[in-house]
């Protein structure tokens, strides 16, 4: 199919996805320079498809006073997780050496880094916050809209963008709650409303994630709703990462979700300077859903309930690891603790896991290469491997000495990888001992999946703390002063307050 065919084609699916939702797109703008930054320049629906305006006005006329008492709940304790996964993460390999290379880019000292002295301008500080808090994949993740769940990183982004506008702009914290709530909700419903393939080679920790960052950025900085599609226009065109480098193993699987944080700050600066972004962000032949998506395959999503119901992520993870591992773990931990297994009683093991996650970077053989913590976090065969060897699986299970062990090596080695029958969930576990058992165990979902039920309030304390002992750069009195001003978040009037209480 020719180039033009293509093109042709994406524009008739996005004109009748938009018919689809009951909205109209009108012209383009006439051509000629584009007035400067004032109320002389044209309103948000001159020229502009209705989906982006929507999405635009809606964000810019939000306050405090729209969110219901659930959702803010909701997003302080997605604050809780990510604080604690920012502290958790300080000293993951190659975090040193981000710090001081972004520190030696110089710049107003404006913003916090987690764990380490001195302040950097807000940008960088948002993009290495955000690759701190992912550094060990223990996030809360993937996103959950209308029954339906989607693969994805966004809260290591979106909250260390607020995070960063937040204390340079000393907002309060009804002001951060809000943005970042509408922030995550447009994130979810961009998601959902395409869907994500990996096989698009897309990370969905960038792409999705620097659309949020944008929005969050200008929400704080004051914008109207011009400036916020101007600031959603210029994120289009930063947006990048690849998913290449889960598969790879190397240090820069963490890159993009702090590049998406930075980019969506650049674009709301460069927007709140005069610089005009395109059109229509959203469905223009070339904007975000034709560029970085299969296409806007469900419209009322991106628009229904707008401003009124607020998705997010909701999948708090009990282990540091790719979540398409964790019922493999819950499996391996569950025969362990029954049949009450050693080390030295598997003679062998089959783990069956989706036929989908066999095609990705989970069902890649365990081989601990120059960056073996990600070689171990996103393999099947290691983490269950490791849970069958320890017990347990944490972050103290990545040091570089444990990952290139000979008795891991060995283990990993009786650690076979096959595919469930097409259709079916989870994991299933077949473990042979070495006096002729086979003790099998499946698993459909992690037992902490929204579905099956949410963690406890004591289960998130519980991880915040335990990631505040692994840094072992702060100590307990000062780790529960933050959980109160989280939980008190929106009674902070300044919320350079909390930023000034993490570990330097």
């Amino acid at each position: 199919m020719s180039e033009d065919c293509r093109g042709l084609n994406r524009r008739h699916f996005i004109g009748a996805s938009v018919a689809a939702a009951g909205l109209v797109t009108t012209g383009v703008r006439a051509e000629g320079p584009a007035p400067k930054r004032s109320t002389a320049r044209a309103a948000v629906g001159d020229g502009v498809p209705e989906f982006s305006q929507k999405v635009t006005e809606t964000a810019a006329k939000l306050t405090y006073a729209d969110l219901d008492k659930e959702t803010i709940g909701r997003t302080k304790n997605r604050v809780l997780d990510l604080i604690g996964c920012l502290i958790g993460g300080t000293g993951a390999p190659g975090n040193a050496e981000l710090v001081s290379v972004v520190a030696g880019w110089g710049g107003k000292a404006e913003c916090t880094i987690a764990g380490y002295p001195g302040k950097l301008p807000a940008l960088n500080a948002a993009m290495v916050n955000a690759i701190l808090a992912r550094s060990y994949d223990f996030e809360v993740m993937d996103t959950f809209v209308e029954g339906r769940t989607i693969a994805s990183h966004t809260s290591p982004t979106t909250q260390m963008t607020a995070l960063a506008i937040a204390e340079r702009s000393r907002r309060s914290g009804k002001e951060f709650i809000t943005a970042l709530t509408i922030g995550d909700d447009l994130v979810a419903r961009l998601i959902a409303s395409a869907g994500f393939d990996f096989a698009l080679g897309w990370d969905a920790a960038s792409v999705h994630s620097g659309m949020g960052s944008a929005l969050i950025a200008a929400k704080l900085m004051g914008l109207d709703a011009l400036g916020i599609r101007d600031s959603l226009g210029l994120a289009v065109n930063h947006l990048s990462g690849t998913i290449q480098a889960a598969f790879d193993g190397s240090t820069d699987w963490k890159l993009p979700q702090g590049a998406a944080a930075r980019n969506g700050i650049v674009s709301a600066e460069l927007a709140a300077a005069g610089w005009t972004g395109m059109d229509d962000p959203l469905t223009a032949p070339f904007g975000f859903y034709h560029q970085y998506t299969a296409g806007l395959a469900k419209p009322e999503i991106l628009v229904g309930s707008l401003g009124k119901k607020f998705y997010a992520e909701g999948y708090f993870k009990p282990y540091p690891a790719c979540a398409a591992t964790h019922a493999g773990i819950e499996c391996a931990l569950e025969l362990i603790n029954k049949h009450g297994l050693k080390p030295g009683d598997i003679d062998h093991v089959v783990a069956e896991i989706t036929a989908s996650s066999m095609k990705i970077f989970v069902g890649k053989p365990y081989a601990p290469r120059r960056y073996p913590q990600a070689d171990a976090n996103f393999s099947m065969q290691f983490q269950v491997a490791n849970v069958l060897l320890n017990g347990r699986t944490v972050q103290e299970h990545y040091d570089e000495a444990a990952l290139r062990s000979p008795r891991l090596a060995d283990m990993a080695k009786r650690v076979s990888l096959k595919a469930l029958p097409v259709g079916e969930p989870g994991a299933r576990l077949h473990i042979t001992t070495k006096d002729g058992r086979t003790l099998t165990n499946y698993k459909a979902t992690p037992d902490r999946w929204p579905t099956v039920r949410f963690p406890t309030r004591q289960e998130m304390l519980d991880k915040f703390m335990q990631q505040v002992d692994f840094s072992g750069r702060l100590e307990h009195g000062r780790a529960k002063e933050i959980i109160a001003m989280i939980d008190d978040l929106e009674g902070l009037d300044d919320m350079s307050k909390l930023t000034a209480m993490l570990p330097a």
